[in-house]
């Protein structure tokens, strides 16, 4: 079952980023409870802003490779090539979010149903935001789905990207056009969230996905196995950068500096090496298979139903177990042992809604509605 040749650094750098945005969603939940920056977890398990900075990878990435995905030929800009890129997108995303969000409003929170004093026009915004990836502010504070405006905005990125992906193909002919393209998207990460506040919308991540599908565009110029640094080095060394730049205190600096393009910056030089270990990797008999690589790389498939369910289980264990952990382990120790307590309970759960959710809808929804013809 986890039998793998190699490791797939991008499904396990997915799974630490997962990881990441629970450890800040700790110290949000209840500020008594904090890992905080100022001990060793600041250096093991990020900080308070390493939830952030992990899903503007998550945001890089899901740019990335889905302009490479059109790039390299697997989806064509023709109605039957975009048809498979929105089909195969929903049977990702469509089955496990409706599954949890329908499960969260019958099981858990039924009363988000009920119309009480709300007229039938702001009753149905409210089902009408749920139901769209999309956060509804008139609850209580926490909610599960407050996190999920990252969700909404990687599916803002799917509507438009069949339109990014042709103009980059008409503007960006040639490797320097490519780069040119590169260096601005770059400069964008850094000035564009100073002169507009961030509000976790489309358009303060809009310079992010262009990074990403200009390096996509980019690096089907280049030739990345000429990159002078030996695959399996390349693959340990960029997943070793990407966690060392996700824990570090970006936000927290004495000085001004946009985090974002940090990040984003970051996420380029990572996404090289990795390619790099990627190109290799396909080529060198000498990667040998192993089962653990195989589990790693499996670790790294739980990382949406972990983003997607993991406040439902942070806010019911605050609730438990609060009070107890503060009073015996104090505030640092309450936050490790709350964030371990936390993957105990959401890793068994993402393994099964994986498997019996994830996996199982989209095997159905894909035989449904996009079958596979003789010969493809």
């Amino acid at each position: 079952m986890f039998q793998s040749k190699t490791l797939d650094f991008f499904l396990i750098t997915r799974f630490v980023a997962a990881v990441l945005v629970i450890r800040q969603h700790v110290d949000f939940i209840n500020p008594d409870i904090i890992i905080g920056p100022l001990n060793l977890g600041y250096f093991l398990l990020g900080n308070n802003g390493s939830g952030g900075y992990a899903l503007v990878l998550f945001i890089f990435l899901t740019s990335y490779l889905i302009a490479k995905n059109f790039f390299n030929g697997k989806y064509t800009l023709g109605f039957d090539g975009i048809k498979k890129f929105y089909l195969k997108r929903i049977a990702r995303i469509a089955p496990l979010y409706y599954f949890v969000t329908l499960f969260t409003l019958f099981f858990v929170y039924p009363y988000l149903l009920e119309i009480v004093h709300l007229k039938i026009p702001s009753y149905l915004l409210k089902l009408g935001n749920i139901f769209t990836f999309t956060y509804y502010n008139n609850y209580r504070l926490p909610s599960w789905n407050q996190v999920y405006w990252a969700l909404s905005v990687e599916m803002t990125f799917y509507a438009v990207a069949p339109l990014l992906i042709w103009v980059w193909q008409k503007i960006a002919t040639h490797k320097y056009t490519s780069l040119l393209l590169l260096i601005l998207s770059l400069i964008g990460t850094f000035w564009f969230n100073i002169l507009y506040p961030i509000d976790n919308s489309f358009i303060n991540f809009l310079p992010v996905m262009l990074t990403g599908v200009s390096l996509a565009k980019l690096l089907t110029f280049v030739d990345i196995s000429t990159l002078n640094i030996s695959g399996k080095k390349a693959g340990f060394i960029g997943f070793l950068f990407m966690y060392i730049v996700l824990c570090l205190p970006w936000n927290f600096l004495p000085f001004k500096i946009d985090w974002i393009g940090i990040i984003t910056l970051a996420s380029v030089v990572f996404t090289i090496l990795i390619e790099k270990y990627d190109v290799k990797r396909a080529t060198d008999e000498t990667y040998k298979s192993s089962p653990i690589f195989g589990f790693f790389n499996y670790l790294g498939g739980l990382s949406f139903a972990m983003f997607l369910i993991h406040m439902l289980f942070l806010i019911r264990l605050n609730e438990l177990y609060r009070d107890f952990l503060v009073q015996h382990l104090g505030g640092v120790g309450g936050g490790f042992a709350m964030l371990g307590i936390t993957l105990l309970c959401v890793i068994p759960v993402s393994i099964f809604l994986f498997h019996a959710v994830e996996e199982a809808g989209a095997k159905w929804f894909l035989r449904t509605f996009l079958p596979e013809k003789k010969g493809d």
